[in-house]
């Protein structure tokens, strides 16, 4: 703690992290590698102020800011940008009590959230991994997991491709391309519903496990054996979509993808029943990527295991806030949480959780970041 005058003291928080105090204000500023990160909590802040949650300067012309850095004043999003711009792609939904609730092509953005984390929405696009190194066991054993939920009945979900290829797709009813074998489980999954969906392999035996689960239970699971040896190292995931030397025509998915993993071993049953409703951690030795989506910046995805990339395109594919249901804690805010997700975050605790007029009647605070 270092005082600066008798009513301005600095006091630090961790290596990266300062607290300026002067009165009852206090100015939190956090270093991070790309940006500093600047939250204020002023006590000039409250149901008086005319913005919306802004800067606690009294105006509401300059509570808003864009990419670019300049500001648009209340009158022109009034006027300009929710009236046209923003009215073409989302609506206002009905009967939806308190607070704000929009509607996007089947995707309805969630009037509350329960924390976790985030998924992907996609609708009409999608992402791709960089090259992925030692995802699976060195005796060729390997479990790949995915969790989704639909909004139509056809699309890639999720596969893996290195000379050859493992793919998770609907046509109808949940599919499985394991090299060239075609495999129909017969079961159809019901529209926004989250399932998760994994494969295990077991290269001693060539013995191919599917199941399927929701987070009331097993719903199918069948076991066969393969003669490919289709998850060769160093390949990449395509999810949701797939164009280029795709070995069959997929459709794009629409709907949510979360919960990428992937085992250096295969997983028993117990595991598996496990791994569905629970989130997890880096706590386990066998986990080789794990996409949770509480880390990124920009474009790009990174799973919380050894920083694997997934490049999200610019448009069709947003980040949207997890309804997961689940038995383990949410993850800690890491220290080094990215400017995406931060402004996610305290976008969403701030104005999804209740009305704007509770919210800025209550909150007291403001944050904003600046970009170096």
């Amino acid at each position: 703690m270092h005082n600066l005058t008798s009513t301005v003291r600095v006091v630090q928080n961790s290596p990266t992290s300062i607290d300026v105090e002067y009165g009852s204000n206090i100015l939190t500023i956090n270093y991070h590698s790309l940006f500093l990160e600047v939250f204020a909590k002023l006590t000039q802040c409250t149901t008086g102020m005319s913005g919306l949650c802004g800067t606690c300067d009294y105006n509401k012309d300059n509570d808003f800011v864009i990419s670019s850095g300049s500001t648009v004043s209340m009158t022109d999003i009034t006027q300009h940008t929710i009236n046209t711009n923003y009215a073409n792609y989302w609506r206002m939904g009905t009967n939806v009590g308190s607070g704000f609730k929009y509607e996007f092509d089947g995707l309805t953005e969630p009037q509350n959230t329960n924390g976790n984390t985030f998924v992907l929405a996609f609708n009409g696009s999608g992402a791709y991994t960089s090259q992925l190194e030692n995802l699976f066991g060195t005796n060729g054993d390997a479990t790949i997991q995915v969790k989704f939920a639909a909004n139509s009945a056809t699309g890639l979900i999720l596969a893996y491709y290195k000379q050859t290829s493992v793919s998770i797709y609907l046509n109808g009813t949940v599919h499985i391309l394991w090299g060239d074998v075609k495999i129909d489980t017969d079961y159809t999954a019901q529209m926004g519903v989250w399932y998760q969906v994994s494969l295990t392999y077991t290269h001693s035996t060539n013995n191919l496990i599917i199941y399927i689960l929701t987070n009331g239970g097993m719903q199918w699971w069948k076991q066969l054996t393969v003669q490919t040896t289709a998850l060769l190292t160093g390949g990449t995931f395509k999810v949701a979509d797939w164009k280029d030397n795709a070995p069959i025509v997929f459709q794009h998915f629409n709907g949510r993808i979360a919960e990428i993993q992937t085992w250096k071993t295969s997983l028993d049953i117990y595991r598996i029943m496990y791994t569905s409703k629970t989130l997890l951690t880096k706590q386990f030795t066998d986990l080789t990527s794990l996409w949770i989506f509480s880390k990124g910046y920009n474009y790009v995805a990174l799973d919380i295991i050894n920083h694997y990339q997934l490049i999200i395109p610019s448009k069709d594919v947003y980040w949207w806030p997890s309804d997961l249901v689940t038995d383990g804690n949410p993850p800690s805010t890491p220290e080094n949480e990215t400017l995406k997700v931060v402004s996610e975050r305290k976008c969403r605790e701030y104005f999804m959780e209740s009305s704007i007029p509770s919210v800025c009647g209550q909150l007291g605070e403001a944050s904003f970041t600046i970009l170096l």
